[in-house]
């Protein structure tokens, strides 16, 4: 697989690093920094039946601070831990019908129905992580970049909530996903290198989407949901999709963050 130089749109800005990358086994440093951390294997040492240490190209930041050290004849190695899933959020994913494995460093939802895609949680560093979708033909998309699990858990749990909605014969939740029905306490930014952000009101990154030519509402419709799933801890967004009409998040069909605001602004205008 070729590597693929900085800006071409292979994950957003905040989820590179600027620091320098680390040298192991004596390798030079390498500017290609922006390398998926999955392809940490080096191909200038010859096959081993041990797993390589991450390569010279892999950034620093990305190599994890918690790691599983094992000595096999003689040689060290780095297990990257797998992101690990709250009890609420596994417990949803096996509603859900999806089993969660953990392999390779990575946790997997995998389904029990064939049909049906699996989604990959991989770590990012820094607590970073990314959903990789797999498609029953085995295609592999970037679902979203997430800031930490805790965010990444709030998508998950909303993505698998129609699924869940299903086998209770519960309608599908529609949430609007326009750009101007973000949550007020967040922003969307504009897009860069093939991804739109989702940002708190001091700047701070939360997620970020791939952006496709033509299709905006692809982005849009992760991140404006998932906007106002962040107002909500995990029960509550929980107890949301299992109410016929979406209660607390939803009312009416709208997003009650924007309800509650209407009402104040005509209150205050007949104040």
């Amino acid at each position: 697989m070729a590597l693929i130089a900085p800006g071409t749109g292979l994950m957003p800005d905040w989820c590179r690093c600027s620091r320098a990358p680390i040298s192991y086994a004596g390798q030079p440093h390498t500017p290609t920094w922006t390398r998926p951390a999955r392809l940490w294997l080096t191909r200038r040492r010859p096959p081993s039946r041990c797993p390589q240490p991450p390569s010279g190209s892999t950034p620093r930041s990305w190599t994890p601070i918690r790691v599983d050290r094992q000595q096999i004849s003689g040689l060290q190695t780095v297990v990257t831990a797998a992101p690990a899933l709250s009890k609420i959020c596994a417990g949803w994913a096996q509603t859900a019908g999806f089993e969660v494995v953990t392999e390779d460093g990575a946790t997997t939802l995998r389904p029990q129905d064939r049909n049906r895609g699996s989604y990959q949680i991989l770590s990012r560093g820094r607590g970073r992580v990314e959903l990789v979708e797999t498609d029953q033909d085995g295609t592999r998309t970037s679902a979203l970049f997430a800031a930490d699990m805790n965010v990444l858990e709030h998508y998950i749990l909303a993505i698998l909530g129609d699924e869940v909605r299903d086998q209770l014969d519960l309608d599908y939740l529609e949430m609007p996903w326009t750009a101007d029905e973000v949550h007020p306490q967040f922003t969307l930014s504009a897009v860069e290198n093939c991804y739109q952000t989702l940002r708190r009101l001091d700047g701070s990154p939360v997620a970020a989407a791939r952006y496709e030519a033509g299709r905006a509402g692809v982005s849009l419709s992760k991140l404006v949901p998932l906007s106002h799933c962040l107002a909500f801890d995990l029960p509550t967004l929980k107890r949301a999709f299992l109410d016929i009409g979406g209660a607390p998040m939803l009312s009416n069909g709208r997003y009650a963050a924007h309800t509650t605001t209407a009402a104040a602004a005509a209150r205050r205008r007949h104040g």
